[in-house]
């Protein structure tokens, strides 16, 4: 197929574009900046402006859609709209203009909010960041747009998304672990979903084979799942450093907060904050019942996963 991948530049759509070209398929990117893939034509270009992407030219099969403002730490909230929704609609336009019946859209689990247990695809949106709330927006956008029609649309939720290349808070874990400079707040019970990023690929393509209906959603975690614990205890393990101690919530809040105080006096920020500190204790699971449905079971195993990524 002839397929177009908007923001095919970043962590993700490099290794989408390289899966899709060693399948035979036809690719384009359009993103902001160049691909580090050689053989692949980038077209260079903003989706906030409707002019860039009308100089995509050729007939599109299957659209693929990366293209988001995600980071943490943006202090204007307004940007995550303009781009995650506005530019979104911009998207849309163009694939209407150019008769596109297949689009595979890239959402995100904080759809579900900040704390989560098994949630499930068809459960109530619950998103508390501005990310969240613009990629739940966008995502009825497309649903619109897929509606009354013979269009086919394809939603996928992933978790955290690791591995290398990525600056994602999982890479950041994996790092400080290694470093041995990480520590686990409480008895680290709780469950955190995680996405390896050649499995979340892996998965796209198996699904979009899948689709029967003109709207299918999916979570995307690798599973089983893992417990705080287990995640660090594996990455310790794999790069022979230290087992990581746990401290106990109160001691990491007091510190945090003084720490926090004292960067405060002196203006500059904090890499560890109060709200890391709680966001380390919350449950973020999700359900992966309708990914076993249709006999999806990832390729990599978390061994392989984590050992890919602290040694390349």
């Amino acid at each position: 197929m002839k397929c177009l991948i908007i923001g095919g530049s970043g962590f993700i759509g490099t290794y989408l574009i390289n899966k899709l070209i060693s399948d035979n398929h036809d690719v384009l990117n359009f993103d902001l900046k160049e691909s580090k893939i050689r053989q692949l034509k980038t077209v260079v270009g903003d989706i906030n402006k409707k002019n860039d992407l009308d100089r995509v030219s050729g007939n599109i099969d299957c659209l693929y859609i990366l293209a988001a403002v995600h980071r943490d730490d943006i202090a204007d909230y307004s940007k995550y709209y303009k781009t995650n929704c506005d530019g979104l609609n911009n998207v849309i336009e163009f694939s209407n203009t150019r008769n596109i019946n297949k689009i595979i859209y890239y959402s995100t689990a904080a759809v579900y909010g900040d704390t989560f247990i098994n949630a499930k695809e068809d459960g109530k949106l619950s998103p508390g960041t501005h990310y969240g709330k613009s990629k739940a927006k966008a995502e009825k956008a497309l649903k619109k747009w897929v509606s009354n029609t013979s269009k086919q649309l394809l939603i996928i939720r992933p978790s955290v998304v690791y591995g290398l290349g990525s600056n994602s808070n999982m890479n950041r874990l994996i790092n400080y672990v290694v470093a041995n400079k990480f520590f686990i707040i409480g008895r680290g019970s709780n469950i955190k979903s995680i996405s390896y990023v050649q499995n979340l690929v892996d998965f796209t393509l198996y699904a979009s084979r899948k689709i029967e209906s003109q709207i299918e959603i999916f979570n995307y975690s690798d599973f089983p799942h893992k417990t705080v614990r287990e995640i660090c205890d594996k990455i310790s393990t794999i790069s022979k450093s230290r087992r990581v101690i746990s401290v106990p919530y109160i001691f990491a809040y007091i510190f945090v907060f003084f720490l926090e105080s004292a960067f405060f006096i002196i203006n500059k920020k904090s890499s560890i904050n109060l709200d890391r500190i709680k966001k380390s204790r919350t449950h973020t699971s999700l359900s992966t019942e309708k990914i076993e449905a249709i006999k999806y079971f990832p390729k990599n195993d978390f061994n392989e996963s984590i050992s890919n990524t602290i040694q390349s």
